[in-house]
């Protein structure tokens, strides 16, 4: 199906935000089916953002009992734009922890190579050397820079 098909592009995810109904009496039930999913479809090693949205319309109290059992939790409402800025910084800190500085040489005879390395690399800064080489500076995830790397020694 294609809601299948849209759930297993999640193994190709940096970060995965898993967005709770803090207001829903059946909160903790969903959150388990979601958390099961996330492992039948082997993306269990991706980061995991718990964000509870709607918490505009939860008690204080039951809010501050969210929040102490979900320490590591972004809480939102993001019908009234409260949390947001948060939930940014959270993801941004994320994607950069996945996601790397590097700096690569590319020889005159690996040029074919170029539209992969884009593909798979965000490429900041292209220089080329009096060899004829490039040398790109470019962000890739660990995964990602091995992989342009085991093209790059096959070529």
């Amino acid at each position: 199906s294609s809601f299948r098909a849209t759930l297993e592009e999640t193994s190709f995810a940096d970060v995965i935000l898993h967005v709770h109904d803090a207001s829903s009496p059946h909160r903790n039930t969903q959150a388990s089916t979601v958390r099961q999913i996330i492992t039948d479809l082997g993306a269990q090693t991706i980061p995991v953002i718990d964000v509870f949205n709607k918490i505009d319309l939860l008690p204080p109290a039951r809010l501050a009992l969210l929040q102490a059992q979900n320490p590591q939790g972004v809480f939102i409402s993001a019908g009234n734009k409260l949390g947001l800025t948060e939930l940014l910084e959270k993801v941004e800190e994320n994607v950069a922890r996945r996601w790397k500085f590097r700096r690569l040489t590319l020889e005159p005879k690996a040029r074919g190579l170029i539209g992969f390395i884009y593909g798979k690399a965000l490429v900041s800064g292209q220089k080329e050397l009096p060899s004829g080489a490039l040398e790109l500076t470019l962000m890739a995830t660990d995964g990602n820079y091995h992989s342009i790397l085991k093209k790059l020694t096959s070529f």
